[in-house]
């Protein structure tokens, strides 16, 4: 539509212009005051047409809720703040993720097919705008992100997620066999829902399993995944009974479990799509 509008207020320009040649260049007639009523009408027409289109191309750009986020995520003082879930930058990329519709990133009619597909939207060596549609109960196993801020939005669909806090860091983790890991609530989220989000300390593994009808879910990821950087990703397994019944002393915390890292890495093909919503 910018484009449209641009070339709209061009042409009215030219319009315009041509208006004044004929006020400036009329020879005297008995006529020239009605022809110059009629010309000057006619040039408050073609001026009030074109503040119009231009209001009508600003509205739009604001209205571009995916060019907002990535704005404000291109901001080194917000994705600094990210990793505090209370931050205020936080709370600011969480709003405008909430704000966003299926329709701006080209996902209103995409009906999830069978199997894993991801969107780039935007893709920077700080931050990822992405999205997961997954089929019909498909899922993606439990999984770590190391030092990482991952905030989800579903737009689509439901899936039910599973969140788990470690009790000691990645370094010792990985020169054991099981380490001890708690397990949140299993919660199920249905669109339209608001955002969550897991943290560097709170909640940092996940799995999740799409509905009955699949999901769609919008990702910003800060910072991504970087194997030179030590942020790999790494597969768990449960080495206790994941259905242990939730302690009497905190609704919201889960039972003690044991984790042990997959090996080998559970194998679940991510089809990539290309993105068909607004311009980032």
């Amino acid at each position: 539509y910018a484009g449209q509008v641009s070339e709209g207020c061009e042409g009215l320009s030219r319009v315009e212009g041509c208006e004044r040649q004929r006020l400036e260049g009329r020879p005297p007639a008995g006529g020239r005051a009605v022809a110059t009523a009629e010309a000057s009408s006619r040039m408050l027409l073609v001026r009030a047409t074109r503040n119009v289109l231009s209001l009508f191309g600003a509205n739009h750009r604001a209205a571009n809720r995916v060019a907002a986020l990535h704005e404000v995520l291109r901001e080194d003082r917000c994705r600094a703040q990210l990793a505090n879930p209370e931050a205020a930058e936080t709370l600011r990329v969480a709003a405008l993720m909430d704000a966003l519709l299926a329709s701006d990133l080209g996902v209103a009619d995409e009906t999830p097919r069978p199997g894993v597909s991801y969107v780039p939207v935007v893709e920077t060596a700080d931050f990822h705008i992405c999205l997961f549609l997954l089929g019909p109960h498909e899922r993606i196993p439990l999984h770590d992100h190391p030092e990482m801020t991952v905030l989800s939005r579903v737009l689509r669909g439901s899936m039910t997620i599973a969140s788990y806090d470690f009790a000691e860091s990645r370094l010792r983790r990985e020169r054991q066999t099981a380490f001890k890991a708690k397990r949140y609530k299993t919660e199920v989220i249905t669109a339209p829902a608001r955002t969550v989000g897991l943290f560097p300390h709170l909640r940092n593994c996940h799995e999740f399993v799409a509905g009955d009808r699949g999901v769609v879910v919008l990702d910003v990821i800060v910072p991504p995944y970087d194997d030179d950087r030590g942020r790999s990703c790494s597969y768990y397994h449960h080495l206790l009974d994941p259905s242990a019944p939730p302690r009497d002393d905190d609704d919201d915390v889960v039972v003690d479990v044991l984790l042990a890292l997959q090996d080998p890495e559970p194998d679940f093909p991510c089809r990539p799509l290309p993105y068909a919503g607004l311009p980032p």
